[in-house]
């Protein structure tokens, strides 16, 4: 395929639907691709920064969020880069509360150095947002370890009084280029069943995306993930419902590429289809709708191949439009055959029979193999204790089936031109 794309590219509306870590590299080289992009996160999160303030307040959660908006800001320039690190800055683990609101309230009353080597817009917001969140924070809130960006979202959220709105003023705030949406206005946590019929709810008590000790031993004992949820809290895990937000549902309908790229499969990718409404809106959307699976190892993924990560993601997806069809809600599956790992192969011929189209293309940077290769066999029983869940046989062991020893995996080396140039292929494709 050319390199030089055509001038419509800039203007394509590519809608992705995910969490925050998997996608930031990918997000952070789309402003130079398109300044059109769109992307529905996830709110249901509870570990982290955004946990703690989920713990205080009945709100969402807004980690993903803050990492999304980051990702699409300018960073172009020595102020630029300082706004992003104040953003993203978080606060000490080992000072003390009364220490750690002091610098707080510091920087909420503008007075912080910092201030004069970030853009004037960051200068004049920051310390008001703060402001708002001092205001309504608790004594011996916990401070530790919170991300300035997080709180100043919080801020927002309080002063506007509504997530989208924060999230919009936010975005002027930082120029970031493209739609960043929740993908709900309520409150809403996490719920998962495991092979060995265990359910546990709260996010932070299975999802992978930082992979530890306990999370290891949590799929390698039980099995992986079968079925996500929606619950009002982690103490309870009665499923509710939610509605899908209005401003992404209109944001859906008008895209014209649907993306369900790689990312954390089950607590990013399928917790954002959840919201009553998701499943109707994407297949009443006659655009083109892309699954780009995980090249390479996701810990929530164990022992599942890769069909059953489009029967996963069709059944989320048809539960809440019964009356469509597989292919009105996915299209077309994109894999690199040749740099990926796909555990089962690659079902052709039974998506061929879902109507939807198997892509084999180029998607991975030429060092994923090297960098997937050197991943850490300390957990190398993993995978083999996964597949016997499912088969009563232990699955071969081979180094690159391991997850990642550090917070980067494998399946965050797709190449961000490749994967735009391949959906906006597509979408040029479809509208002719």
């Amino acid at each position: 395929m050319s390199r030089n794309k055509p001038p419509m590219d800039k203007d394509l509306r590519l809608l992705f639907f995910s969490g925050g870590s998997a996608l930031r590299d990918f997000a952070r080289a789309l402003p130079a691709l398109t300044g059109k992009s769109v992307h529905i996160i996830t709110t249901f999160d509870s570990g982290g920064s955004a946990g703690v303030l989920r713990q205080y307040f009945d709100i969402p959660a807004l980690g993903d969020l803050r990492s999304r908006l980051g990702a699409l800001a300018e960073a172009a320039g020595p102020e630029r880069q300082k706004t992003l690190g104040l953003w993203e800055k978080r606060l000490s683990s080992t000072q003390s509360f009364a220490a750690l609101a002091d610098a707080l309230r510091e920087l909420a009353q503008g007075r912080a150095a910092v201030y004069k080597t970030v853009t004037p817009e960051f200068r004049q917001a920051l310390p008001e947002l703060l402001g708002a969140f001092c205001e309504r924070m608790p004594a011996y809130f916990d401070l530790r370890g919170a991300c300035l960006g997080n709180l100043a979202l919080a801020g927002a959220y309080f002063q506007c009084g509504g997530l989208q709105k924060a999230v919009d003023f936010c975005a002027a705030m930082l120029g970031s280029r493209g739609a960043v949406c929740p993908v709900s206005e309520g409150g809403a946590h996490l719920a998962a069943s495991l092979a060995s019929g265990r359910v546990i709810a709260g996010q932070h008590n299975f999802s992978a995306k930082v992979f530890s000790s306990q999370s290891s031993r949590l799929f390698a004992e039980e099995g992986s993930i079968r079925d996500i949820w929606l619950v009002k809290s982690p103490a309870d895990t009665t499923e509710i419902s939610i509605a899908l937000a209005p401003a992404a549902k209109s944001l859906i309908l008008a895209a014209e590429l649907i993306c369900y790229p790689p990312g954390s499969f089950y607590s990013s990718l399928l917790a954002n289809l959840l919201p009553a409404g998701v499943g109707r809106s994407v297949a009443a959307n006659p655009a083109p709708k892309v699954f780009v699976p995980n090249p390479g190892v996701d810990p929530e993924l164990l022992g599942c191949t890769l069909r059953d990560q489009v029967e996963a993601l069709l059944r989320v997806m048809l539960r809440d439009a019964p009356l469509a069809a597989p292919d009105d809600v996915l299209d077309y599956v994109l894999v690199d055959a040749q740099n990926g790992m796909y555990p089962g192969g690659l079902p052709a011929d039974w998506l061929a029979g879902q109507g939807i189209r198997l892509v084999d293309c180029r998607l991975v940077d030429a060092g994923f193999q090297a960098k997937a290769r050197a991943i850490s066999v300390q957990s190398g029983n993993l995978p083999g204790a996964a597949e016997k869940q499912r088969t009563g046989t232990p699955a071969p062991i081979r180094d690159y089936d391991c997850p990642v020893s550090g917070p980067r995996r494998p399946w965050l080396h797709i190449a961000p031109e490749l994967v735009f140039e391949q959906l906006a292929a597509l979408a040029r494709e479809h509208k002719k």
